[in-house]
């Protein structure tokens, strides 16, 4: 019995070395990850403001629940709100004046983080009425950029 306890030891501190070193890995990935996204975005929309350098994405309305979520990046320009998804590249564009409302509802698609969502309703260029929905987490400032942005677009 008293082997047995070291031998214990050395697996369940093996173990959690491994899955630290693990993670770290993949923390520096996404990392990497996000700058590169951030950057690419940035070249399509240099004069941008940076909403969320890492949003989680909920899902468009009229694509169904079907949708996994994703992590990218969420540029607000003078006349649009620009999303692009990290895995796999979706690129999410919705003109400013198309917007109809902006809501924060707790989920999205049968989907939740248990914190209020930056939900964008808005009309699609085909005319029909659609939504997408993030996980931000500066959620009011959001919301205030988006509001000041959409009030200084001439109707």
């Amino acid at each position: 019995m008293e082997v047995a306890l070291p031998i214990l030891l050395t697996v369940v501190s093996s173990l959690i070395v491994i899955f630290g070193i693990v993670f770290g890995i993949a923390i520096v990935i996404l990392r990497r990850m996000a700058s590169r996204n951030m950057a690419a975005a940035l070249a399509n929309f240099p004069q941008a403001q940076v909403l969320a350098r890492s949003a989680l994405f909920f899902g468009q309305q009229s694509k169904g629940v079907t949708q996994l979520r994703g992590n990218g990046t969420l540029l607000l320009t003078d006349d649009t709100l620009y999303f692009r998804k990290w895995v796999p590249m979706t690129e999410y564009t919705i003109p400013l004046g198309s917007i109809r409302s902006i809501e924060t509802p707790i989920a999205h698609l049968g989907k939740s983080y248990g914190k209020p969502l930056l939900k964008v309703n808005y009309r699609s260029e085909g005319g029909s009425e659609d939504a997408i929905a993030w996980y931000v987490r500066d959620l009011e400032s959001a919301m205030a950029q988006i509001e000041a942005k959409r009030g200084s677009i001439a109707v």
